[in-house]
């Protein structure tokens, strides 16, 4: 008895362990004028469920390489722009695009397709480079959007 105790124990703190380093990536997320490429690619990811909540920036970054989404030159702590956000969105989320989209996949018709459903803010075009903030906000917006479909 006071075996499984002692396990329950330690589940519930690792999971807590790993809750509270979520809520830390978050909030170091959140404060970012410039998102941190990794880990806007991370939140994307398990906020698409193709990774766990469990995972790095630098697995994540891995998952895309293989995925060859077109970003390989950014690297863990680059910058992200509205563009790549949008097109990083539309891909994980699986997003079919309009006739453009479609034609000429990338992030410039993300962006377009995405600020067209009002997941993505218009403001400054596809190449500005977005906050942890707005990383969030779309986010939040493009889960809400999914699960009303």
């Amino acid at each position: 008895m006071k075996r499984r105790v002692l396990i329950l124990g330690a589940l519930v703190l690792s999971l807590l362990n790993l809750y509270s380093q979520s809520n830390e990536m978050l909030d170091t997320l959140m404060g970012e004028k410039k998102a941190d490429f990794g880990k806007t690619v991370l939140l994307v990811l398990t906020g698409a469920g193709i990774l766990k909540d469990t995972a790095k920036p630098t697995e994540a970054l891995k998952y895309i390489r293989t995925k060859q989404w077109g970003f390989k030159n950014k690297t863990e702590n680059s910058p992200i722009n509205a563009g790549e956000l949008a097109y990083l969105i539309m891909k994980a989320f699986k997003i079919r695009g309009g006739l453009m989209y479609t034609l000429f996949p990338g992030p410039r018709y993300a962006y377009r397709e995405l600020t067209y459903l009002g997941l993505l803010s218009t403001s400054g075009g596809p190449y500005r480079e977005v906050s942890g903030q707005e990383v969030i906000n779309t986010l939040s917006k493009v889960l809400n959007w999914k699960e009303g479909k």
